[in-house]
């Protein structure tokens, strides 16, 4: 049986690495074997032939990637990972949108970065320069009424008691207004250097409005590439909170054009059915990582990946946290991987 995977675990407990998790890191070096060169990003560890995977950005027609696996099975620790190298590949910013509130430590804990944290509740996010742009994501969730809209439109224009003549949905305006506010944020700032935008206290408060701040990003962040002054990273982590509530063609639309945009998505969720529409996903992700300690998920997810029968049995057989089957757009066949967390040795 293969070495222990103590790294997920230890890093989970936002602390430094012990020495296990050291030692393991240093017998997975001795066990790698150089690939064919390629611009792109180091994932970890091939444990059936021992070869080190990269994600080779250059043979691949985007950087879109989906992560799927339940909660425990590492998918947040790899797009953490993910994203700073990503970063490092191609000197782009990003944006994690954080819907638990964990980023922030791991970022510290594994990499050494200390992102710029903002949480909308304290720090207002500013879209009042477009509130078409903003009143189009209510619409696209459908949460918009005419009543809301009117509400939303005041308070953003004038002051913080007009929502309070509003008898619909007052509490979701309450919130949302409290988080849109013409004295905070302005979003070209979230797109600057490493940033954790923090919804989990949102998230737990008013989820609605989590999910009209998480889309209304989203779709900016495709869409408004001329207010960025580089490319982006978007990690949007918990996805099922909001993808079922955006239409096909918008989703085709943004996964289609994030390239263009210099947009490098990074989709988390728990299960093909958070997904609107799957085979829009595998087809417009180069990266697709299922993480193995979710069992179901190899069986939901083989008719899309496909494959060899050896891989799809060593992914039933292996149950560890941080293993995954993984499709790139240039592999063969999927490839059984445990996702090396240390960036020193990639």
């Amino acid at each position: 049986m293969y070495i222990r995977y103590v790294i997920f675990e230890s890093v989970k407990k936002v602390t430094k690495l012990d020495e296990d998790a050291v030692n393991l890191a240093f017998q997975i070096k001795l066990c790698q074997s150089t690939t064919s060169r390629c611009w792109g990003v180091y994932l970890g560890i091939d444990l059936i032939d021992h070869s080190r995977l990269v994600w080779c950005l250059d043979r691949c027609p985007n950087s879109n990637a989906l992560i799927l696996g339940a909660s425990g099975s590492g998918k947040t620790l790899t797009l953490a990972t993910l994203s700073k190298r990503l970063h490092n590949a191609t000197g782009s910013n990003v944006l994690i949108l954080d819907v638990k509130g964990e980023y922030s430590d791991i970022l510290r804990a594994l990499h050494n970065i200390v992102p710029r944290v903002v949480d909308p509740l304290i720090t207002p996010i500013n879209p009042c320069s477009d509130i078409e742009s903003l009143i189009q994501a209510l619409e696209s969730v459908g949460l918009a009424s005419s009543s809301l809209i009117s509400g939303l439109e005041l308070a953003c224009r004038y002051e913080d008691d007009s929502f309070t003549k509003i008898s619909e949905a007052e509490n979701y305006v309450r919130y949302l207004t409290s988080v849109l506010s013409i004295h905070g944020i302005e979003l070209k700032h979230l797109w600057k250097g490493f940033t954790v935008l923090n919804l989990s206290t949102l998230y737990r408060t008013c989820p609605r409005c989590a999910q009209v701040i998480y889309l209304y990003i989203l779709l900016s962040t495709v869409f408004n590439a001329d207010q960025r002054d580089c490319g982006t990273v978007l990690v949007l982590d918990e996805a099922w909170t909001v993808l079922p509530h955006i239409s096909s063609k918008r989703l085709h639309e943004v996964l289609r054009l994030a390239r263009g945009a210099g947009v490098s998505i990074l989709i988390a969720s728990q299960s093909l059915n958070d997904l609107n529409e799957p085979r829009l996903f595998f087809e417009n992700c180069s990266l697709i990582m299922v993480f193995v300690a979710s069992g179901p998920l190899i069986e939901e997810t083989w008719r899309y990946i496909g494959g060899s029968s050896i891989v799809k049995n060593f992914a039933n057989y292996v149950r560890e946290v941080g293993v995954c089957m993984v499709r790139t757009t240039y592999f063969d066949v999927p490839k059984i991987c445990y996702v090396d967390p240390i960036d020193y040795f990639s």
